[in-house]
């Protein structure tokens, strides 16, 4: 009796590390134990989809030194990746309180605190930008569901890709070749990876 008690507690014990394993292994590639049943489910953690129907608008707007050539391919991107409307909508002047500590660097928390609303802007500018929290410099800035996004002219493409991505509601992404992933120049494949993809509903 005492013997068949303590195999079944082995086999129990097993059983249990088997399942604990298995499932931080899918974790990290965010599904869980139902996407053995379902491949396209994505259970680990919310699907955060597009918080933008295709019917809102989003404006792009220079801040500060921009080139406006930089808004039309702004636009341009943003439309034919996310398939929402973008109208250009002029500028906004740099404030002194923008620009970190006297420097020449807009800190993004600053623009951001100085701009906010109720609609959704891509800002585009030619200053260098910063965050003060991180101490980098950067070449976007946006915020999980914030509405304003802030783009430096320099690698714009996937910049405002990566940037707007975030915008939507995506965090980073482990894989290494998506556009949505940090410190990957090397490997990124200049999109999304299909699991960020089927966050945003895109094909």
């Amino acid at each position: 009796m005492k013997h068949s008690l303590l195999k079944d507690l082995v086999i129990l014990g097993i059983v249990i590390l088997v399942v604990r394993t298995t499932d931080e292994l899918l974790s990290k590639h965010n599904y869980n134990f139902k996407c053995l049943l379902d491949p396209k489910t994505y259970t680990n953690k919310p699907i955060h989809t597009v918080n933008v129907p295709v019917n809102d608008t989003i404006y792009i707007k220079g801040l500060g030194n921009f080139k406006s050539s930089s808004l039309d391919e702004s636009k341009r991107i943003v439309e034919s990746k996310f398939g929402v409307t973008c109208v250009i909508d002029g500028s906004e002047k740099t404030k002194n309180d923008m620009y970190f500590e006297g420097t020449s660097k807009l800190e993004v928390n600053d623009v951001i605190r100085e701009l906010r609303g109720s609609t959704k802007v891509v800002f585009i500018t030619n200053e260098p930008i910063y965050n003060r929290f991180s101490g980098h410099n950067l070449r976007g800035f946006s915020q999980r569901g914030s509405n304003i996004t802030i783009i430096r002219t320099n690698h714009l493409r996937e910049t405002i890709i990566h940037e707007f991505g975030h915008n939507l509601g995506l965090e980073h992404c482990e894989d290494k070749t998506c556009i949505i992933a940090i410190n990957n120049d090397k490997e990124d494949s200049g999109d999304f990876c299909n699991n960020c993809k089927l966050k945003l509903k895109l094909k």
